[in-house]
Formats: C-alpha cells, structure tokens, sequence
C-alpha cells in the first residue's frame, strides 16, 4: 500500500467517525426535542385538569338497602351472596375497605373524565335474594384507565398531577373473589372482616399492599400475587387463613407478614426473582421447609394444645428473601 493510498484511507476513517458523531447527536437531539415536547403537553395538561367525584351503587335487594332500626342481622351462611369482583386499573390510586354488613356495595371515583374512562359490566344483581338470582353468583367488573397514552398520563402524575382515585367499600355479608390487574398503580387493600374466598393479583410497573387487620369472617380459599418491576406487600396472613398462598416477585420487593390468627394448615409458595425482601413468620404455629433459614427468636414450644402447620417453600433467581420469626 502506497503512502497516498494510507493518506486516503486515515481520512475516510476519520470522516466516517466525524458522520457517526453527527449522526449521534442529531438523533439525541430529537429525542430530548420530544421529551421537552411530551413534558410540555403534559404540563398543559395537568392546567387543565378538571377532576370529578363520581359515586355509583350497583344494584342491592331491598334487605341490603334497608338494614333494621335495631342494626343489621347476620346473614345465615345459606343466604350468603357469592360473586365475582373484577378490578383492571391503569396509572391510577385503588383503595378497597370494608363496609358494614347490610349497605349496598359502593364505588367512588375522583378522576379527570378527559382524560380517564371508568366503564363497569354487571353488578345488576349484586346482593340479590336468591329468589332474583336464582342462586346464580353475581359478577362486576370495573376497567379504569387513561382515555390516552398511558406514558404521557404518568408523565402528567409525575410532574406533580393528582393521580386519579377509585374507592371500592364491600359490606361484610357478600363473599368476594377478587381479580385484578394493576398496572403502573398503587392499590391498598384493606379485607379484615370482610367474606373473601379467593383472591389473585397481578401487579405490573406498581405497588400493591393487602392487609387483613382483623380475621375474615372464614378462612380464604386460595391468594396468589404475581408482581412485575414494582411491589407487593401483605399483612396479616394469619387472619385470612388462606388454604394456599403463591407469591412471585419478578424485578422489586416482596414483603409479606405471615403472622396472624391462624386456624388450619396451610402452604406457602414465595419466589423472588431477582427481588427481594422480607418475611415475617408467626410464633402460634409449626413451620416447615425453613431449617437453616430463619432468624430471630425461637418459636414458641411447649404448647399441648395442636397448632397449624405452615410448609412454607422459598425459590430465589438472583434475589434473596430474608425468614424472621
């Protein structure tokens, strides 16, 4: 090779570096023209917000609408309403509380209608008799979401927009399943006291917190959490009492409180996958599956009378779950 040849050939190199780095920035350049573009739509439309509180009543039975003078009556188990909840939110605040027994099941919702749909299926025969339902288990659904884009509605949230709320109150006499899928949201789930059979959660991008303050009614059936790059949180296990309890954490934390009035025995699947977190265990009961795993004080030994036995089996990909009693 020629010393010309060598000349051209250190000059188209450093040309074609010279086109990369214009390239580079040219193409930065239009990506932080369309941040500052989409942070400034949604700052005008964060001036514009204009929030509504909505409160909706699904249809009850006469007995639900009009408790007693003298307090509502206990349902007798025959008469128990069973049915089917639904929740689907997106970039948005759930809060689930406990009624009391007798008044019809409420939803409130404090949201911007442009920029946020709240659309519900079912619930017509809600607390019905058995005589309107034919013994047949009620269902409801609720779907709220951003009208638009979900990137720029927690766009909107984080620069200081009030994310939108909906406030779900369940009366203690209706036996829930609870299904959800929450995504880029915070939900607080407050059941103690409540009939809850069967609860399973998805979480994706957010944080969800169950807690059970105070022991069901009776024991659950089966409670599964599944979260993605974000939070679950239980507290109080022990009250609901679930049969079977499966957790998965993908990508954030896993907090789970196992402590509580236990009743029967139970199994407890915790996987962490390149998560974390922590797991309080009870002192009223037998724990297996956790020898060289626990820390903390002794659990409590001596008793004659027979206690649950949790078998609690921890899976960690990447991640570590810390046991203590």
């Amino acid at each position: 090779m020629t010393s010309t040849d060598s000349t051209e050939s250190a000059g188209q190199r450093r040309r074609g570096r010279r086109t990369g780095c214009y390239v580079f920035l040219i193409a930065l350049g239009v990506l932080l023209a369309g941040v500052l573009v989409l942070a400034g739509v949604a700052y005008w439309q964060n001036q514009r917000q204009e929030p509504e509180v909505r409160t909706v009543l699904p249809r009850m039975s006469e007995r639900s609408q009009s408790p007693p003078e003298d307090g509502p009556e206990p349902a007798h188990p025959a008469e128990i309403r069973r049915g089917r909840l639904e929740v689907d939110l997106s970039v948005a605040q759930l809060i689930v509380v406990p009624g009391q027994a007798g008044e019809p099941m409420r939803l409130d919702a404090e949201y911007d209608p442009h920029f946020y749909e709240l659309v519900q299926t079912g619930g017509e025969t809600l607390g019905g008799t058995s005589e309107e339902t034919s013994g047949e288990p009620w269902s409801y659904h609720v779907h709220f979401a951003p009208t638009g884009s979900s990137v720029m509605a927690l766009l909107r949230v984080k620069l200081g927009a009030q994310p939108p709320t909906v406030r779900l109150t369940l009366p203690r006499d209706v036996s829930v399943s609870l299904v959800g899928e929450v995504h880029s949201s915070f939900a607080a789930l407050e059941l103690g006291g409540l009939r809850v059979e069967t609860i399973d959660l998805e979480v994706s991008g957010g944080a969800v917190a169950v807690s059970f303050l105070t022991p069901l009614q009776e024991p659950m059936d089966d409670l599964s959490m599944v979260g993605d790059k974000g939070s679950v949180k239980v507290v109080g296990l022990g009250n609901a009492s679930p049969r079977t309890a499966f957790f998965l954490q993908h990508l954030g934390e896993l907090d789970l409180d196992l402590r509580g009035a236990w009743v029967r025995d139970a199994e407890i699947d915790a996987r962490a996958y390149i998560a974390g977190g922590t797991v309080w265990l009870p002192r009223n009961v037998e724990i297996e599956g956790l020898d060289g795993r626990r820390s903390g004080l002794a659990p409590v030994t001596g008793d004659e009378i027979p206690r649950p036995r949790l078998r609690v089996t921890p899976t960690e990909y990447g991640g570590r779950l810390v046991f203590i009693d």
